[in-house]
């Protein structure tokens, strides 16, 4: 005959039996989700393997060329972009040009990653607008692309600085300069201008200018009476006839044809661009700016 006490004792272990096929339920249910999830994992990693490879990096360089572009980020990301590429890369420029030094810089970090990896190629794509010193570093791509509404070229120089001169005159202040030659302060932005000072930086910028397009002239193989010196910008039909690009394609367009249809991917980057207050307050200060 059963006791109280031995009811309870039953009733007791029926209920942590249940409570013990129930957490034992609980955890193969969940351990049965993680294994669908996990498996969903690999097959979506190994699915996309095949695509994940067959990629080429697209490098933008956008917006002015100066200070602002972190030369040293930008090699690193070029050369960890060829390192990891099957074929190259592409070099995706929009620029209005800038400081023609800075551009040369950014060339031969190019140059130099190209040499690193010999068996690879670099395809230059200019995009909306290639121009002056933008232009100029497209010329280190083994081919030079523009899409078919893109604007090529602006060949050439230009110094730029403020002259406050006739200001100053109107609010009676005089501004005097001593120099230890006739043109050390030609370019003042406080001192009126002569003849002579402005004959001088014109002799300078015809210098310069020179200089690009006749490197333009070698890269490009172009001939020496070729009219590329005015300074103008192109259509992309008129570069492409002018032979200072190659076809006329966008990055699908080069990815399809140069990169065996590879799918193209940009790199990121982060990078900042001065800010318009900062471009005004240093030509109100009379920065001389040379550009290309």
């Amino acid at each position: 005959m059963k006791t109280p006490m031995d009811t309870y004792y039953e009733l007791a272990s029926r209920d942590l039996r249940a409570n013990a096929r129930w957490k034992t339920m609980r955890r193969l249910a969940w351990g049965a989700v993680v294994a669908v999830v996990l498996t969903l994992c690999v097959l979506i990693l190994f699915s996309g393997e095949k695509d994940d490879q067959n990629v080429v990096p697209v490098v933008r360089i956008t917006g002015e060329i100066g200070p602002a572009l972190d030369i040293d980020s930008l090699h690193r990301q070029i050369e960890r972009a060829m390192a990891s590429s099957k074929s190259g890369i592409i070099l995706a420029i929009d620029s209005p040009g800038g400081d023609p030094n800075h551009a040369v810089r950014i060339k031969h970090r190019i140059a130099s990653v190209v040499r690193e990896f010999p068996e690879k190629k670099v395809v230059a794509v200019c995009e909306r607008l290639c121009a002056s010193a933008g232009y100029m570093i497209a010329l280190e791509g083994s081919v030079i692309a523009a899409g078919p509404y893109s604007l090529v070229g602006s060949i050439g120089a230009v110094l730029m600085n403020g002259n406050f001169s006739d200001l100053l005159n109107k609010v009676g202040v005089t501004y005097k300069a001593y120099a230890s030659g006739p043109y050390k302060a030609m370019l003042n932005p406080y001192i009126p201008s002569t003849a002579a000072n402005e004959e001088k930086a014109m002799q300078i910028v015809k210098t310069l200018g020179a200089r690009f397009s006749s490197e333009v002239r070698e890269r490009r193989k172009l001939s020496p009476a070729a009219d590329i010196d005015g300074g103008e910008v192109w259509t992309t039909d008129v570069a492409l006839e002018m032979k200072l690009i190659d076809e006329v394609a966008v990055i699908e367009d080069v990815a399809e044809k140069h990169f065996a249809g590879a799918r193209p991917v940009v790199v990121k980057r982060g990078r900042s661009l001065p800010s318009a207050l900062q471009s005004v307050n240093e030509w109100l200060a009379g920065r001389v700016n040379l550009l290309f």
